[in-house]
């Protein structure tokens, strides 16, 4: 490891922002509070006749996460009613980036989401704190448009 890592330059949870899209609509007014996305490999492992090591390979990958946000649009609310009603659900995705002057900016998109839930709403009068949702998810496809810098 390099003696010239300065913190200052990695970057931080605040140094980035969010977007989502929603049936092809890229909603500006959705803000993202917090997004991790996980790969999730399916290993197989198996011993060979006469071999005393486990060989193991990688069979298949699946994307999870979790994502907090500022909810400003009533999109998915509408996405649950137009379901609901026997419609399709619209496809979602979330594209982020975190940048910093030291490595450059690596930009992430998460697409073909699948919700686990979707929250309809609520407050809380003990608070006067942005009201923010919660979800889990799974998703099809990650893609890496820009990349930090190396």
């Amino acid at each position: 490891m390099s003696d010239d890592i300065k913190l200052q330059g990695i970057p931080s949870g605040t140094d980035g922002q969010g977007f989502v899209t929603i049936g092809g609509k890229v909603l500006d007014a959705f803000r993202i509070k917090k997004i991790d996305v996980t790969a999730e490999f399916e290993v197989e492992s198996q011993f060979f006749a006469g071999d005393p090591v486990k060989q193991n390979a990688y069979r298949g990958v699946a994307y999870t996460g979790n994502l907090e946000y500022y909810n400003t649009t009533s999109a998915f609310k509408k996405a649950v009613r137009t379901y609901q009603n026997g419609g399709a659900f619209p496809d979602i995705s979330v594209q982020y980036y975190v940048d910093s002057p030291a490595y450059g900016r690596e930009e992430i998109t998460v697409s073909e989401m699948v919700f686990d839930k979707i929250p309809m709403g609520g407050f809380d009068d003990s608070s006067s704190k942005a009201i923010s949702q919660a979800t889990t998810f799974k998703a099809h496809h990650i893609d890496l448009p820009e990349m930090f810098d190396e």
